[in-house]
């Protein structure tokens, strides 16, 4: 997500202005080539192409399309002066960095497909300002006989991080899993979790302390005791549910959140859970997460941002259009998306997407992809419409990317970035999206020393005539920088 050097003009479509959508007049043709008008004007739903946007909710998506004009920009003012306070006249150029929000890759990634990583640098610096660094308790410590405290990898993804300007995010402290480790199975009474969960938080706070911009406290809390019993507890020879239900309750979880103060007492700490996050009637699972997050609230758990994970694979879904019973019909619609981004804002946190997963055919056990009605280009235009209603939020601060490359976990259409390291349609779109629609650039003469403009929140380098170029950050409550010139 680093600078482009050129300046694109996005022309107003002959036409587009008849449906009088601001959304529209922004958003259509991020795809060159495909119109979106008559698809979202078309109430029969069988018009290409689809994007999750219809005539059911265009009205939501011009409000979104406002509210990004009203959240994520502001009207800044810099001001050149020379040592002896001087006003500075001449040529500048003034151009976007990256953006304040977090655009996030997930480095294990980069470590799971050493090849497609290695040719990849241009297109994930184009694409993402941070980077989710996993680090999972099978390997932290293996056995229970040998010494806790592998931090090798994470090493090595904060040296990738560095090297590609990556602010790093760390995943995850404490993270109940049925089978990493194996050992889990004798941990059947609380004195010896408690005991587990203080050597891992304290081992994380002694070595990455003010490393990470944020860190994730626990994970799925209400999400494995279900997947327990379903599916893989008996497989993997564990009949002690111990570690799970102890989590599950609000009260546990509390404690363990407040640990995770005490030992990182000044860092942003994260509280993370799965699912399709809307308020269809039949959705009781999303209903259970969102009473726990309450209940932590209730019980002052000291956390400050609700993860939501945001994975969208299509697990038991015929057709992205008409979704499934659990989750609704229009559960890949944006209003369906809105409806349980905003339910969870109104507990008051902070909230970040920290594992978006978009909708994808996989690969079935006959290596056959599976059709879920709708082609790479409607899947990319889902994923720019989910990452706008996303950019939209106040509240909201990162949208982090669970499959970077193509391909993974036999995805066939999922990821932003081709093993050979070019973007996928996805990537292709998010960077028209981040480098272009969301982009700002202005170049000209400035007079006494000081020049207006509106941008984007985030780092900017300003290039002035007969001067070495600046950084400068312009943020909400920061939008005055002045640069003293030697």
């Amino acid at each position: 997500m680093r600078v482009m050097m050129r300046l694109v003009m996005v022309p107003l479509m002959i036409g587009m202005s008849s449906l009088g959508s601001t959304y529209l007049n922004e958003y259509n043709y991020l795809i060159e080539g495909l119109d979106l008008r008559e698809a979202i004007t078309d109430k029969s739903g069988k018009t290409y192409p689809w994007s999750g946007v219809d005539h059911r909710n265009i009205e939501l998506m011009d409000q979104v399309a406002q509210e990004i004009e009203r959240h994520r920009k502001g009207d800044f003012e810099l001001t050149l002066i020379d040592s002896n306070g001087n006003a500075f006249e001449g040529s500048v150029e003034i151009e976007q960095l990256e953006h304040a929000f977090k655009f996030g890759a997930n480095s294990w990634d980069f470590k799971q497909y050493p090849s497609a990583f290695s040719l990849s640098s241009e297109s994930l610096q184009k694409l993402f300002n941070s980077a989710n660094v996993c680090n999972y308790l099978n390997e932290w410590w293996r056995e229970l006989d040998e010494p806790y405290g592998n931090w090798s990898q994470v090493r090595q993804e904060l040296e990738w991080c560095g090297q590609l300007g990556l602010d790093p995010r760390f995943h995850i402290i404490q993270y109940v899993h049925m089978k990493k480790p194996g050992w889990w199975r004798e941990l059947d009474n609380e004195e010896k979790l408690w005991d587990f969960y203080t050597k891992r938080v304290a081992d994380v706070a002694d070595q990455f302390e003010g490393e990470f911009f944020e860190y994730d406290v626990m994970n799925e809390m209400v999400h494995w005791p279900y997947w327990f019993e379903k599916y893989d507890g008996a497989q993997y020879g564990m009949t002690n549910l111990f570690a799970f239900d102890w989590m599950r309750n609000p009260e546990n979880g509390a404690k363990v959140v407040r640990q995770a103060r005490e030992y990182l007492p000044d860092a942003k700490l994260v509280v993370l859970e799965t699912g399709i996050w809307n308020r269809h009637p039949e959705n009781t699972f999303t209903r259970e997460i969102h009473d726990y997050l309450k209940q932590l609230i209730k019980l002052d758990a000291p956390f400050d941002v609700i993860g939501y994970q945001g994975r969208y694979e299509p697990k038991g879904v015929v057709s992205v259009k008409t979704g499934k019973h659990s989750t609704g019909e229009r559960m890949y619609f944006m209003e369906s998306i809105n409806s349980g981004l905003e339910w969870f804002s109104e507990l008051g946190k902070q909230m970040a997407i920290t594992e978006f997963s978009m909708p994808s055919r996989r690969l079935n056990e006959g290596a056959k992809p599976n059709n879920i009605g709708a082609d790479r280009n409607e899947l990319a235009l889902w994923v720019a419409n989910f990452h706008i209603l996303a950019f939209s939020k106040p509240y909201i601060n990162q949208v982090t990317w669970w499959n970077v490359f193509r391909r993974e976990m036999g995805w066939i259409d999922a990821g932003v970035i081709n093993r050979d390291g070019s973007l996928t349609e996805v990537g292709q779109v998010m960077d028209e999206l981040i480098n272009r629609r969301w982009h700002t650039h202005w170049k000209g003469r400035i007079k006494a020393g000081r020049q207006y403009f509106r941008g984007f929140y985030g780092d900017y380098m300003i290039r002035i005539e007969g001067h070495d170029p600046q950084r400068v950050r312009f943020l909400r409550g920061a939008v005055k920088q002045m640069i003293v010139l030697q």
